[in-house]
């Protein structure tokens, strides 16, 4: 696990605004536990089809900007559960109600006291997942040639075993070719396959563009075409087939006009060129639709404001001022688009500050698609939180100019995924300097993101994947450099507790244990009632996994909880337990306590003076109640149905007499013995 800066899963602490820390009660002002709230809605670009099965990470469909499922270009879907609906975009999760509740401790009464049921309460969760970690970064370098160097990149299974494969462009002033990466099953990958190609690639996308169930090559390059190669579903790919498009930089793949055939839609310098798919791998005449921006940025197709209409989003520089913009265009359904939607991107107001990189995801949790840009030249990302009609809310620059943290220098381009698997997806970017930056978007204002460096030697790259690469459900990272690849094997571990404590009722005297137990290392902090335990006199175990109470008095009767943190930080509460601790005592060591023993300082009885302390405490007719009480008024008569004896046809015993007026001694009986009474739990 390499090292990095984390301040996660700690103590929570207020989010940015939008992000309130969630209202909770507390037991003695100290929460008991968190309860995790629901998983994310998915973003849906568009629909789907029945043979397009491949999915990477987790049960997700992997989308190629956003695109879909067939070709992906490192992006990804993630979650699955309903969505908040709001006027406005809100900075919160989308939690069912009653979740992230703390419930009040009950406090015992000290003295004569009995355990509680816990049919009230809320079950702790018992799983916690540690922060985002990866094992070292590995490279995998294309053949060394002279001026090459990697340009775009996309993730697919272009070989059909079901992996996922990595499919690298690459160009320099005289050369120009594709590099493919077989995926292994353990997320390692096969020597590169290399094959020319007769265009330099600036972009590349995968998508069956001919319904054969394999996977074929979009390209777009700076040459005035772009073009479709296919799949051969071995990992090489046909001849390209080209189609004149005007200088384009970036290319997206996606159903436009919902026919069931893959579409291509490619950014030029002042607009987009859409290209409806005939479903044979070949292209329909160019339709053009105005963007408001220029630039050599990024392009996404996906359903912005949920009308089953996929839409269109660009990142570039605005057409009429020099600063970073994301425009969006809404689809009518037949191939074509609005008038664009401009939203300022990055906190540079010059020509620079342009994002590299647009993507269509759900930020905050609420079921409607967001905007996420890396922008390059004023090194941070902006989030733009959508209304759910198209249009987007204020937008959020997170990064260099931050007084919070950095995102790195020069990102390159971002995107979101749930990389350790709570159900809150985190913002990956990708930097010019070769490391990737993880953070939360609840947590963006809040402290450090995490930093994951690529390997020694490698230099900058501008594509970003993010794919389940050895199947273990876990996204894993995929970044391209001018030498070929680098990954990083997501290996984010969680944290469960196997064994809760359990509850008791002791008499006062005796001891009490409680014990937890987590998977690997973890620390443990013992609470009574919400307020931590010290080690020191009756307490011993306070910090550990077991807690001894020593001859508990009636003052530790309470609510016992534990909160553990394991190595990674990440911390669970245990579920809530609840010592009763019995004060029935019994001075005179005859077996009878006190309260029931007429001769509480005489263990002999021989007390003439006193009911029963001249005898043993006789129970002729087996009643329970000692013949020489004055509550057993039939001391012969057990069925108490002597109508000339005044009680007998009541019933009164020592039940309805004297333990009705003790309070707390309910789920408790008592048995007769010679000598005196003893108790059983009933």
């Amino acid at each position: 696990m390499m090292a990095r800066q984390a301040s996660q899963n700690g103590s929570r602490r207020d989010g940015p605004p939008g992000f309130p820390a969630p209202t909770a009660r507390t037991v003695a002002d100290t929460p008991l536990w968190h309860v995790r709230r629901r998983p994310f809605q998915p973003v849906r670009p568009e629909k789907t089809r029945k043979d397009e099965r491949r999915n990477w990470g987790g049960g997700g469909r992997w989308y190629n900007n956003g695109t879909r499922p067939g070709g992906v270009a490192g992006h990804g879907q993630m979650g699955n559960v309903g969505s908040c609906q709001s006027e406005e975009p809100e900075w919160v999760p989308c939690m069912s109600k009653g979740t992230n509740q703390r419930l009040p401790s009950p406090f015992l009464p000290r003295g004569l006291a009995v355990a509680v049921a816990f049919s009230t309460y809320l079950s702790p969760p018992v799983q916690a997942q540690c922060p985002p970690s990866f094992s070292g970064a590995v490279e995998y370098p294309a053949l060394p040639k002279p001026d090459l160097r990697a340009t775009c990149m996309a993730i697919g299974d272009v070989s059909g075993d079901g992996r996922p494969d990595v499919v690298l462009g690459r160009r320099g002033e005289s050369l120009q070719e594709i590099s493919v990466f077989l995926g292994n099953a353990d997320g390692t990958f096969a020597p590169v396959i290399t094959q020319p190609s007769s265009y330099p690639p600036n972009d590349v996308a995968l998508g069956d563009m001919n319904g054969d169930g394999i996977l074929d090559l979009v390209a777009a390059n700076i040459l005035g075409v772009a073009s479709v190669s296919l799949g051969n579903g071995d990992g090489t790919f046909a001849a390209p087939v080209s189609f004149s498009a005007g200088i384009n930089f970036r290319v997206a793949v996606g159903d436009v006009n919902n026919d069931g055939q893959l579409d291509v839609a490619v950014a030029r310098l002042g607009d987009i060129a859409v290209f409806l798919g005939n479903g044979d791998g070949t292209v329909g005449a160019m339709i053009v639709v105005p963007s408001g921006a220029i630039g050599a940025s990024g392009i996404t197709i996906g359903d912005i404001n949920g009308d089953n209409k996929p839409d269109l989003a660009r990142a570039g520089e605005s057409s009429s001022q020099e600063r970073g913009v994301a425009s969006v265009m809404l689809g009518n359904g037949d191939g074509t688009f609005g008038e664009p939607h401009l939203y300022w991107s990055g906190s540079s107001t010059q020509f620079s500050s342009f994002p590299r990189s647009v993507a269509i995801r759900d930020l905050n949790g609420d079921g409607t698609p967001d905007l996420l840009t890396a922008n390059a030249w004023s090194s941070d990302v902006s989030l733009l939180l959508g209304r759910g009609d198209g249009t987007f809310g204020e937008t959020r620059n997170i990064g260099f100019d931050s007084t919070e943290f950095t995102i790195g220098f020069r990102p390159q381009a971002a995107d979101l995924a749930d990389l350790n698997g709570d159900g809150m997806p985190e913002v990956i970017v990708a930097n010019e300097a070769g490391r990737f930056t993880v953070f939360s978007p609840r947590d963006a204002l809040l402290g450090s993101p995490l930093f994951f460096p690529a390997p020694d030697g490698f230099t900058q790259g501008n594509s970003l994947g993010i794919a389940d690469l050895n199947g273990d459900g876990r996204p894993d990272l995929v970044r391209s450099t001018d030498e070929g690849i680098a990954v990083l094997i997501n290996d984010t571990s969680s944290f469960e507790i196997v064994q809760q404590p359990a509850g008791m009722t002791i008499m006062q005297g005796q001891d009490a244990t409680f014990q937890v137990v987590a998977n690997g290392t973890a620390s443990s902090r013992w609470r009574r009632d919400g307020i931590p335990l010290s080690d020191g006199g009756r307490f011993s175990g306070t910090t550990t996994a077991t807690l001894l109470i020593t001859g508990a008095l009636v003052e530790d009767a309470g609510v016992y909880d534990v909160e553990i943190t394991a190595a990674c930080q990440a911390t669970l509460n245990s579920r809530p337990v609840v010592l009763g601790v019995l004060n029935l005592a019994d001075n005179d060591a005859d077996g009878t306590p006190d309260l029931f023993d007429l001769c509480p300082a005489d263990s002999y009885k021989t007390n003439p003076s006193a009911c029963g302390c001249g005898v043993a405490d006789m129970d002729a007719n087996s009643d329970g109640v000692p013949d020489c009480l004055t509550s057993d008024l039939c001391p012969n008569d057990p069925s108490k149905t002597n109508p000339g004896a005044c009680g007998c046809d009541c019933g009164i015993g020592l039940g309805a007499g004297l333990l009705g007026s003790i309070a707390g001694l309910a789920g408790w009986r008592f048995m007769r013995r010679r000598g005196g009474l003893t108790q059983s739990t009933s």
